[in-house]
C-alpha cells in the first residue's frame, strides 16, 4: 500500500448522508421531538459512566482490538437495565483481544470517585491474574492520581494508560472538523520516508501526550497520516511523527537556529499532487507549493525565503486542491511559471522580477504564515533587534498589515449582499424576541397573583417541598406534624382543609419511597464495596501476621543465643501506631437515615424486614462461585466478599440502635458457613497441586483471622482445613517423591567436590552434615555424593510447606502433626526410592558403597531435619534434642544402611567368587608342596585392598569393619566349602599345604589392614584374623600329627571349636595321601607320616561310629 494514497473520497461523507447526521441527536432520535422528551430522569452518574464506556468501547475498536459490536451500539435504556441508576464500576470493566493477536490484551478498570492512591494501584494489581498476556491497562479516574500512585504504576510489566472520565464523555474523533488520522504501519513509515529521501526528524510532529495520540495509544516515533477535507480546509494530507515535549523542544530551537541556504526540487507524487521541498544543511520542508529564491548560484546554493511551520515543527503536506491557497497557513499567489521550476535558480533575476513586481520575499511570507497561524513573533523580534535589523521586520509588518486589509476588503466585498441579509434577519429576531419576553412577563404576572393567594394559604407546603426536594426528609415529617396538630384545624377553607388531609398521606408514603430506593441504592453500593472492605481488612491481618512472625523470629533468635551462651540479651519494646488508613471507612449514613424516617413514619418493624430480607438476597448471591473462573483465581474475591459483608453486619448490628438482632446476623453467618463449608470441601476435593491447595488455605486462614476480630466462630470453617491436610500432605508427598526420584536417577554416586568456600556453606553447614567445626581445605572431598544435599533441601522445602499449611488452623499441636509427616516422607518416600536403587539390580561395589555412605549422611541429618521442624512451629530446639525425641526414621534408615551393607557385601562376595574358584584353580592332588601362595590369592588381596581403601574414605569404622570382616568371612567359608564340594572326591596333604600358604597370606594382610585404619583402637579385643578361624581350624585339623585329638572335649573347645563333626567327617573321607612313588615301598618309610595317617584313620573310624 502506498503511504500516500489519496484516500479523501473516502473521507468525504455524500450530502444527504450529512444532513441526515445533523437531523438526529446524540441518542440517535430525530430533532423535531419536542425538548421536554430529551430531559433524563436517570441519574446523572449512569449517563457518564455509558458515554465513557461507549467511548472506549469506539477507542478498543479504533486501536485494532476485537470489540462487539452490540456493545458499542447500546443506547442509554439498556445499559440502565443491566447496570442500574448506580453502576458497579467492577462490572463496567473490559476485556478485549487484538484482531491481529489473540495473546495480545488490553483491560479497562473504572476506579472509584475518590482519590487514587497507591493502595488502590495495588489492589488492582493483585486483582489481575494473567499478567503476561497483558500489554496495556486503561485506568478511568474520576479523581486526581498521586504522585506515589503514579510510581507505582511504572512498576507494572505492561504500559498503563490513565484517562479522566470528563475526556471520555465525547468521542473526539468524530468532530465534524476533526480530520481524519491513519496510523502508518512501520513498512509504510519506511516507503513513505524512501520516498522523499527523508530522515524521521524531518517529519511534523504531534506530542505524545496530544489527544489524538492518546486516543489510539501511540508510542514515540509512530507516523500518522493525517487528511483533511472539506470547504475550509480544502483536500489535502499531512504526516506527523510523535514525540515527547524534549524533541519538540529540540526541533524548535534547531529550526531557529539552523541556516537557511538551499535548492528547490520539485516531486511528482500523483497526476493532482505535487510536494516540494526546500533541500540543504537545514532540510527545511514547506507547504505544497514552489518558494522563490533569493540568492543562489549554479551549484544550487540559494538563499531560502520559505515559511516556517507552526511550533517551529517541520511540515510535510499534499495540496490536493486545484486553486493554490494553503491551509492552516495562507499563502500568497504563485505563478503558474513559477510552479513547473525545477532545479536550482538564478537569484538575480529572481530579485529583480520582486523589485520590479512588488512582490512579498521569502521571509515576508514566514511572517505572514506565523501571523496567521497565531504563532509567537517574541523570537523573531528578538532576533532582529539582535541582528539591528529592527527597521526591516517593521517594514515586513506594515506590508503585512497592508495585505491583510486588502483582503479584508475583497472579502467584504465578496460577502456584502449576506452581510445585508443576515442583519435584517437579525433584526427580525430581535423584535420576535421582545414580542415573546413581554408575552412571558404577563404571563408571569397573572401566575403570581395566583399562586399568592394560594401559598398564603398553605405556609408549610413551600417547607415541605423544599425539604423533600433537598432530601431532609426528618424536618419535612415535622413540619407535616405542626400542620397537622397546629394548622390544619385552623383552616377556614374546608376545601383546602379537606385537600390537605389527602395529600399528607401522599406525602408520607412518597417519602416512604423516596427513603427506600435511597436504601435502595446504598445496598447495591455497599455490596460492590464489601469486596473492597473485605479485602483491605485481610490485608490488615495479612501485614499484622507477618509482623508477629518477625518477631517470633527474633524472640527465638534471641532464646538460642541465650541457652548457647552466645550474644547479649537485649529488651525492646515495640510502640505499634495505628495507622488512619488501617481503620475501615465506610458510610452507613444512610440506612441511619432511612431507618430514623421509618421509626418515625411507624414502619420500624417493616423496615427491620426489609433490611433483613434484602441483605440475606444479597448475601445468597455473594455465596455463589463464579462459573466463568476457577476456585483459585477467584477464591480470594468470594472470601473477601464474604468477609466485607459481614464487617458491615457487625457494623450495622454495634451502631445501628436495633435494625438488626444478634439472632438475625447468628442466622446469616451460620448460613455463609454451611455454604462455604460445602464449597470448599468441593473445591478441596478437585485440586490436584498441594500448592493451589496452601494458596487457598493461607487466605481462608487470613479470612478467619479477620472475622474472629469481630466476634465471629470461624472453627467450622477452619475445620475444613482438618479434613483436607491428609490430602495435601499426600500431594505433597507426591511431588517430593517425584522429585528425590530424579534427584537419585541423576546421580552419578561419586564423592561430591567442593571448590569454594560457598559450596561448602550451601551443601554441608546449611544442613549440619559436617564432621567437624574446623573449616576444611578446599578443594573438599565430601564423604557423599550431591544427592544428600539435594534430598536436603527437598525435605526442608517439605518441612516449611507441611507448618505452612499446619499453621494458624484449628491444629493445638502442629509440632506432632509435622513430625508425623516428616516420618512419613523419610521412611515411605526417601528410604523407600533409596531402597529401589539398591536393589534395582544395576548397582556396582562402588556404587552401593557410596549409597551405605549417603545412608550414613542422611541418618546424621534427621537430626537436622526435627530441629528445623521444631523451629518452624516455635517451639524450642532444646525440647527436641533429647534422646527420646528422634525420629522414627533414624532407625528405619538405620536398617537401610544395613541392606546397603549387605547388598554391598554380597556383591564383593559374588567378586571374590570369581577370584576364588577353588575347585579350577587349585590341584588337590600335587605331587609336590610349593612354598608359595597361589596366583588367584594375588588377585584377592588387591581386590580387597581397594575395596577397603575407598570404604575407608566414605565409610565411618564400624561400616569398615563390617565390610572387611564379612568378606574375610566369606573367604573363610568359601575355603570349607571348596573342602565339602562335590566336585572335589579327594585332596592330599601337599593341597592342604598350599591352601594354608593362601591362607597366611589372607592373614597377614588382614592383620596389616585391621591396624593401619585404626580399628586396633576401636576393636582392641577382635581383629580381622578371627574372621577366618574356621579355615584356619580347619587346615590346622588336617595339618596336626595327631588328628584324632579332635574328639577329646577339651581340645576341640580349645582348637576347634567352630568345626562341626558331621562336616570335619566328610573332609576327613576325602583326605588322601598321594601314592608311593615307583620304587617307593623299598624305601624306608617316613614314620611321623605313618604316624600321622594312623592318627586321621582313627579319627575317621571314631567319626563314622559317633555319626
Amino acid at each position: 500500500m502506498d503511504p500516500m494514497e489519496d484516500d479523501t473520497e473516502q473521507q468525504q461523507p455524500q450530502p444527504q448522508q450529512q444532513q441526515r447526521q445533523q437531523d438526529m441527536d446524540l441518542n440517535g432520535e430525530p430533532y423535531s421531538r419536542c425538548l421536554s422528551s430529551y430531559v433524563d430522569e436517570g441519574s446523572t452518574e449512569s449517563h457518564r459512566y455509558y458515554l465513557s464506556r461507549r467511548t472506549l468501547l469506539e477507542m478498543l475498536r479504533d486501536r485494532g482490538y476485537s470489540v462487539p459490536a452490540a456493545e458499542i451500539e447500546m443506547s442509554l435504556q439498556d445499559f440502565r437495565s443491566i447496570h442500574g441508576q448506580t453502576p458497579d464500576i467492577e462490572r463496567l470493566r473490559i476485556s478485549a483481544s487484538r484482531r491481529s493477536d489473540s495473546l495480545d490484551k488490553i483491560l479497562v478498570i473504572f476506579c472509584g470517585p475518590g482519590i487514587v492512591k497507591v493502595n488502590v494501584i495495588r489492589i488492582i494489581g493483585t486483582m489481575i491474574g494473567n499478567k503476561d498476556s497483558l500489554s496495556r491497562l486503561i485506568l478511568v479516574v474520576q479523581n486526581r492520581v498521586t504522585n506515589q500512585a503514579m510510581k507505582a504504576m511504572d512498576l507494572f510489566s505492561f504500559k498503563v494508560e490513565v484517562f479522566q472520565i470528563t475526556e471520555l464523555l465525547v468521542n473526539i474523533t468524530k468532530h465534524a472538523l476533526k480530520p481524519k488520522h491513519r496510523v502508518l504501519t512501520g513498512e509504510e513509515k519506511k516507503k513513505l520516508l524512501k520516498k522523499f529521501s527523508l530522515e524521521e526528524k524531518q517529519l511534523p510532529r504531534m506530542l505524545q501526550k496530544d489527544a489524538i495520540s492518546r486516543y489510539y495509544g501511540l508510542e514515540k516515533g509512530q507516523v500518522v497520516k493525517v487528511t483533511y477535507s472539506g470547504d475550509i480546509t480544502e483536500s489535502h494530507v499531512t504526516y506527523r511523527c510523535v514525540c515527547n515535549r524534549e524533541q519538540m523542544k529540540l526541533v524548535r530551537e534547531s529550526v531557529w537556529s539552523m541556516p537557511t541556504q538551499g535548492k528547490i526540487t520539485q516531486l511528482h507524487l500523483e497526476s493532482s499532487q505535487k510536494f516540494h521541498i526546500v533541500k540543504g544543511r537545514n532540510r527545511r520542508i514547506l507547504h505544497g507549493v514552489p518558494i522563490p529564491l533569493a540568492a543562489g548560484s549554479h551549484n544550487g546554493s540559494a538563499k531560502e525565503h520559505g515559511d516556517r511551520n507552526p511550533g517551529g515543527e517541520d511540515s510535510l503536506c499534499v495540496n490536493n486542491s486545484s486553486s493554490s491557497r494553503w491551509y492552516p497557513c495562507l499563502l500568497t499567489q504563485v505563478r503558474p511559471a513559477m510552479v513547473k521550476v525545477i532545479g536550482t535558480m538564478s537569484a538575480k533575476p529572481k530579485r529583480r522580477i520582486v523589485a520590479e513586481n512588488g512582490d512579498t520575499t521569502g521571509e515576508d511570507l514566514v511572517l505572514a504564515t506565523l501571523i496567521g497561524n497565531g504563532e509567537d513573533l517574541g523570537p523573531m523580534v528578538k532576533h532582529a533587534f539582535e541582528t539591528g535589523r529592527p527597521e526591516t521586520l517593521l517594514h515586513q509588518l506594515k506590508i503585512v498589515a497592508k495585505k491583510k486589509e486588502v483582503e479584508i476588503e475583497e472579502l467584504c466585498k465578496l460577502h456584502y449582499e449576506e452581510f445585508i441579509l443576515a442583519v435584517d434577519e437579525l433584526r427580525g429576531v430581535l423584535v420576535d424576541a421582545e414580542e415573546l419576553k413581554s408575552d412571558l412577563t404577563g404571563d408571569n404576572f397573572r401566575v403570581q397573583e395566583v399562586g399568592y393567594c394560594s401559598s398564603s394559604q398553605t405556609r408549610g407546603s413551600p417547607r415541605i417541598l423544599l425539604n423533600q426536594e433537598e432530601c431532609r426528609f426528618y424536618p419535612a415529617l415535622k413540619t407535616i406534624d405542626l400542620i397537622e396538630k397546629t394548622y390544619l384545624l385552623n383552616i377556614p377553607v374546608k376545601a383546602l382543609r379537606v385537600l390537605i388531609e389527602k395529600r399528607i398521606p401522599v406525602i408520607k408514603l412518597h417519602i416512604e419511597k423516596k427513603v427506600t430506593s435511597l436504601v435502595n441504592e446504598w445496598l447495591v453500593h455497599i455490596r460492590s464495596t464489601a469486596k473492597e472492605i473485605g479485602q483491605t481488612a485481610i490485608g490488615y491481618a495479612a501485614s499484622a501476621r507477618q509482623r508477629d512472625e518477625d518477631m517470633l523470629a527474633r524472640q527465638r533468635k534471641a532464646e538460642e543465643q541465650s541457652c548457647s551462651g552466645f550474644g547479649d540479651i537485649i529488651y525492646t519494646l515495640d510502640v505499634e501506631d495505628i495507622d488512619e488508613d488501617s481503620i475501615l471507612k465506610f458510610d452507613l449514613t444512610p440506612l441511619y437515615r432511612a431507618y430514623h424516617i421509618h421509626t418515625c413514619l411507624g414502619l420500624q418493624e417493616q423496615f427491620r424486614e426489609y433490611y433483613y430480607k434484602n441483605r440475606l438476597l444479597q448475601l445468597s448471591s455473594d455465596l455463589q462461585i463464579s462459573s466463568a473462573l476457577s476456585f483459585l483465581e477467584s477464591h480470594q474475591t468470594f472470601l473477601a466478599q464474604i468477609a466485607g459483608y459481614f464487617i458491615v453486619e457487625d457494623r450495622v448490628l454495634r451502631t445501628a440502635g436495633g435494625l438488626l438482632l444478634p439472632n438475625q446476623v447468628e442466622t446469616m453467618w451460620e448460613t455463609a458457613v454451611a455454604k462455604v463449608t460445602v464449597v470448599l470441601e468441593e473445591q478441596f476435593l478437585q485440586m490436584d497441586s498441594a500448592s493451589h491447595l496452601l494458596l487457598v488455605k493461607d487466605y481462608l486462614t487470613l479470612l478467619g483471622t479477620t472475622l474472629r476480630q469481630y466476634g465471629y466462630e470461624v472453627s467450622p470453617i477452619l475445620d475444613t482445613l482438618n479434613t483436607s491436610h491428609g490430602k495435601y500432605h499426600n500431594l505433597l508427598l507426591a511431588e517430593c517423591r517425584q522429585q528425590i526420584t530424579d534427584v537419585l536417577s541423576n546421580d552419578t554416586f561419586e564423592q561430591m567436590v567442593m571448590k569454594k568456600e560457598s559450596d561448602y556453606q550451601t551443601n554441608v553447614l546449611m544442613f549440619h552434615l559436617q564432621g567437624s567445626d574446623i573449616m576444611p581445605a578446599f578443594p573438599y572431598i565430601a564423604p557423599f555424593s550431591c544427592m544428600v544435599p539435594d534430598c536436603c533441601r527437598i525435605v526442608r522445602s517439605f518441612i516449611k510447606d507441611s507448618v505452612n499449611y499446619l499453621s494458624y488452623g484449628n491444629q493445638m499441636n502442629v509440632f506432632n502433626f509435622v513430625r508425623k509427616y516428616l516420618d512419613k516422607l523419610l521412611i515411605d518416600v526417601l528410604n523407600e526410592a533409596i531402597l529401589n536403587t539398591i536393589h534395582s539390580g544395576t548397582t556396582g561395589v562402588s556404587r552401593a558403597m557410596q549409597i551405605a555412605a549417603n545412608i550414613a549422611v542422611l541418618e546424621r541429618a534427621c537430626d537436622f531435619f526435627l530441629q528445623q521442624a521444631a523451629q518452624q512451629c516455635g517451639i524450642p530446639i532444646r525440647s527436641v534434642e533429647r534422646p527420646h525425641a528422634s525420629l522414627t526414621a533414624k532407625v528405619v534408615l538405620k536398617t537401610s544402611r544395613d541392606a546397603a551393607y549387605i547388598a554391598m557385601l554380597n556383591l564383593v562376595n559374588s567378586k571374590l567368587d570369581e577370584f576364588m574358584a577353588l575347585t579350577e584353580n587349585v590341584n588337590w592332588t600335587p605331587d609336590d608342596t610349593s612354598p608359595n601362595a597361589h596366583d588367584y590369592i594375588n588377585e584377592v588381596v588387591i581386590y580387597l585392598d581397594s575395596v577397603m581403601s575407598t570404604a575407608q574414605q566414605i565409610l565411618p569404622l564400624d561400616a569398615l569393619f563390617k565390610v572387611g570382616s564379612g568378606a574375610l568371612e566369606h573367604i573363610s567359608n568359601s575355603i570349607v566349602a571348596a573342602f565339602l564340594s562335590d566336585s572335589v572326591k579327594r585332596f592330599s596333604a601337599n593341597a592342604v599345604m598350599g591352601i594354608n600358604n593362601d591362607l597366611k597370606a589372607l592373614e597377614s594382610f588382614a592383620d596389616e589392614r585391621f591396624h593401619s585404619a585404626g580399628l586396633s583402637e576401636i576393636y582392641k579385643e577382635g581383629s580381622f584374623r578371627g574372621f577366618l578361624i574356621e579355615a584356619r581350624q580347619l587346615l590346622n585339623l588336617l595339618l596336626s600329627s595327631q588328628p584324632e585329638n579332635f574328639m577329646n572335649p577339651v581340645i576341640r573347645e580349645k582348637n576347634y571349636n567352630t568345626l562341626d563333626y558331621k562336616m570335619v567327617a566328610t573332609i576327613c573321607e576325602k583326605f588322601k595321601d598321594s601314592p608311593d612313588r615307583l620304587f617307593g615301598s623299598l624305601s624306608s618309610r617316613n614314620t611321623k607320616q605313618s604316624s600321622r595317617k594312623k592318627s586321621m584313620d582313627v579319627l575317621k573310624k571314631r567319626l563314622r561310629d559317633f555319626n
